[in-house]
């Protein structure tokens, strides 16, 4: 899993968090908790704060052949729910 953050100041960026009523799937939350004590270490003081309203993903799915996916976090909580492996291999 690969894994970029933007990390925009209120200042800059000013929007208003559209919170969503759906955790991050495990995938991404191991990727966020490592990058929050990265950022912490580097940033004393600082709040991080994730708006996962504004996250895109990009998925490799197998059906039958490989496609490209580009989906928001709650299309990916529900391709994921479909999912029986990790990965597949040919």
């Amino acid at each position: 899993v690969q894994m970029r953050v933007l990390v925009l100041t209120t200042g800059t960026w000013p929007v208003t968090p559209n919170r969503l009523l759906l955790r991050a799937p495990d995938v991404l939350q191991k990727g966020m908790d490592r990058y929050e004590k990265f950022y912490h270490a580097r940033h004393k003081g600082r709040r991080l704060t994730w708006d996962l309203s504004l996250a895109r993903v990009e998925i490799r799915a197998s059906f039958g052949r490989s496609y490209d996916l580009h989906a928001s976090i709650p299309q990916l909580a529900v391709l994921l729910a479909f999912n029986d492996a990790a990965s597949h291999t040919r």
